[in-house]
């Protein structure tokens, strides 16, 4: 491949079955909490999942090869937990946590 292929080539972005939950339980609390003023925030939540197509990387190190992501905006504060599989170029999404969830419970990242 050439080196201006690999550099404009986009990490493959999966969430596993736990992290789409998180995400499906997100959207309904906004709605039911905002209602039609849901829609900008979780537009922005996916658009900060997306950006780690482009730099995996960009999440703190939490440990055992696994990242974190922190998306704010404004008083909204969300945490993606994610695995960078360099070799195979994706990015799982282990769990997504609000700024009042204390424990995210995710599964294996490999």
């Amino acid at each position: 491949m050439p080196f201006s292929a690999a550099l404009t080539a986009a990490v493959r972005l999966i969430l596993a079955p736990h992290a789409l939950q998180d995400l499906m339980r997100i959207e309904q609390t906004l709605w039911c909490e905002r209602g039609p003023q849901a829609a900008p925030v979780f537009t922005f939540l996916l658009d900060g999942l997306q950006s780690l197509s482009a730099q995996p990387g960009v999440g703190r190190p939490v440990g055992d090869g696994l990242r974190e992501l922190a998306i704010r905006r404004g008083r909204d504060h969300y945490l993606a937990r994610y695995h960078y599989d360099a070799p195979r170029q994706r990015v799982l999404v282990l769990c997504l946590r609000g700024k009042a969830e204390l424990i995210c419970h995710c599964g294996e990242a490999h």
